[in-house]
């Protein structure tokens, strides 16, 4: 294992440390390399966050309404585009979200795009979690063409 890289977080400091790093694998041997960096905190003791950085579910509805409103106004069903377009939309919603600073939660996004054609549908979620610490939020968006659901858990890391 090539150990290069760590960082971790001490006390307000950056500590490079050694680490195994994902490697990008491509047809070329030569041309393998490194993708990113992992940061890893340091334990600060700390079980439960402060008031003011617990994961807040109607901040999150606001950003994933407003994201799925400007991305999918416009957009009919294709297959094809739809498939990518959830990828891509729950990139952009996990990027928002980790821009909130809550560095101690773990953010998972889960984003469903399908044809709107006057059927029923049950999406459904489970996971094991703490319900005082963890929370989630969901939002549905629908136009004439399609519908979406995104749902973003926020799950802290003690």
């Amino acid at each position: 294992m090539s150990d290069k890289n760590r960082r971790r977080i001490k006390h307000g400091k950056l500590i490079k440390q050694n680490v195994s790093l994902p490697v990008e694998i491509t047809s070329n041997p030569d041309s393998n390399q490194i993708i990113n960096s992992i940061i890893e905190y340091e334990n600060t003791y700390q079980l439960t966050p402060p008031d003011t950085k617990r994961f807040n579910p109607s901040i999150i509805q606001k950003i994933m309404d407003d994201l799925l409103t400007e991305n999918l106004v416009d957009q009919t069903y294709n297959s094809m585009e739809c498939g990518a377009k959830a990828i891509e939309l729950a990139g952009l919603i996990k990027s928002r979200v980790r821009h909130m600073d809550w560095n101690r939660y773990r953010i998972v996004v889960q984003v469903t795009i399908g044809q709107h054609s006057d059927q029923g549908m049950a999406v459904a979620s489970r996971c094991v979690w703490d319900e005082n610490l963890d929370n989630y939020a969901c939002v549905n968006y629908q136009n004439k063409s399609i519908f979406a659901i995104a749902v973003c858990f926020g799950l802290y890391l003690d």
